[in-house]
């Protein structure tokens, strides 16, 4: 009955980072539906995800939102400065 969590492990808030392209991995917990950025995103069989995004030159926030089966959401932030080389064609 806590609802869902999210633990996000692969960077932390606040993170000054020189690579554009961001891959998030973290774990959720009695969730039904895990969401990035508004998206669905999948989840294994023990709540693992990994997501690959794009970051914006300067500041960026990154929404992860989880629900569980009784509609309670949860909702993690993290914000991320991109400092760096943009990727171009």
């Amino acid at each position: 009955f806590s609802g869902p969590k999210i633990s996000v492990f692969s960077h932390s808030n606040g993170s000054l980072l020189s690579e554009q392209l961001l891959e998030i991995q973290g774990t959720v917990k009695n969730a039904a539906a895990v969401f990035l950025a508004d998206r669905r995103i999948l989840t294994n069989d023990k709540g693992e995800f990994k997501e690959r995004l794009l970051l914006a030159n300067g500041y960026n926030i990154i929404q992860l939102r989880a629900e569980d089966k009784f509609k309670k959401v949860v909702e993690k932030r993290l914000e991320l400065v991109y400092e760096g080389k943009l990727l171009t064609n």
